[in-house]
């Protein structure tokens, strides 16, 4: 130390802003929906959703599919899932959605799709009808 002692206080107020240091996290790890085969284009058949543990900085979530030329779509606001074409083959379809905060942190879900066949053909009997009474 010096002559005089060179020194001083004062007050230093700090703030800390919160950083979304989590993944966004969604509500169910499988998302389970089923369509009959008929569905039409653009039907609204479920909601993928995500929840993010730290709101504001990097809070709002978007939504994508793992896959192009799927048989459905998300939208990547609100995380609806719409019928993207028709006729929709029956069959058990396995997608990965991902929720994504803006800070680029991810969370990721199985989506399965299960299309069931209608049957669409009236009934056909190659034999004449017989009534007994």
């Amino acid at each position: 130390m010096g002559s005089p002692p060179l020194n001083n206080s004062g007050l230093v107020i700090v703030g800390v802003i919160g950083n979304n240091l989590f993944a966004p996290q969604f509500n169910k790890s499988i998302y389970d929906f089923s369509i009959p085969d008929s569905t039409r284009a653009g039907t609204l058949i479920g909601v993928v959703s995500a929840a993010n543990p730290n709101p504001g900085i990097g809070g709002s979530i978007s939504y994508t599919l793992n896959s192009t030329g799927s048989a459905v779509i998300v939208d990547p606001n609100s995380g609806s899932v719409y019928v993207a074409y028709q006729p929709v083959t029956s069959g058990v379809y396995v997608y990965t959605v991902t929720a994504t905060n803006s800070l680029a942190l991810i969370s990721t879900a199985t989506l399965i799709l299960t299309v069931v066949s209608i049957n669409r053909t009236p009934p056909y009997s190659s034999q004449p009808l017989r009534i007994c009474l």
